[in-house]
């Protein structure tokens, strides 16, 4: 018997409203971008409750290990960051969007589901910059990616340690996007 789970990339979207959650995924429902290996992507998309919370999750398909679904190349690291940075950009420039954050990662929908993810940046920003309990820079480190609602960032005091991403979200950047 395979014990082995699959490991999807994904981005993951925690929204204040159904209708928030099903504009970013009609959005990419029917999108189709050809990278520069001349793959045509497409994405699998859904809109869920959980926990109070509405969520949207964009696959790109063809991003995950041990799936039917898999293509190699794409998980290639130089795709995994043209891909990041293709959703990247259509997030900046998509100003309307309303959610609280987002981030594009291995299990992104699930880590932003099933976790506390807000709860977990409080605790890792109080760790790292306020008792400097942590190894510098881990906290940029794990949330590399991140696009938090500006607003939000304002008011749980942690907006010095985000960069602007577009007029209402900031992010934790990297080279790599």
């Amino acid at each position: 018997m395979n014990d082995f789970m699959a490991v999807f990339y994904d981005a993951g979207f925690s929204c204040p409203t159904q209708e928030d959650a099903q504009t970013i995924t009609q959005f990419f429902q029917n999108k189709t971008c050809v990278l520069s290996n001349q793959h045509s992507l497409t994405f699998d998309c859904s809109v869920n409750f959980y926990k109070h919370e509405w969520f949207a999750s964009i696959h790109p398909i063809g991003m995950a290990w041990g799936s039917p679904e898999t293509n190699i190349k794409l998980l290639e690291e130089k795709m995994i960051h043209e891909i990041g940075q293709l959703l990247y950009d259509i997030l900046q420039q998509q100003t309307t969007w309303k959610y609280y954050y987002g981030i594009f990662h291995a299990e992104a929908h699930e880590r932003i589901m099933e976790d506390e993810l807000l709860v977990e940046l409080l605790e890792d920003y109080e760790k790292e910059y306020l008792t400097e309990e942590d190894v510098a820079g881990s906290f940029e480190r794990y949330y590399t990616g991140l696009v938090l609602d500006v607003s939000l960032a304002e008011a749980l005091n942690i907006r010095q340690v985000f960069d602007d991403f577009n007029t209402q979200y900031c992010w934790i950047s990297y080279s790599g996007f």
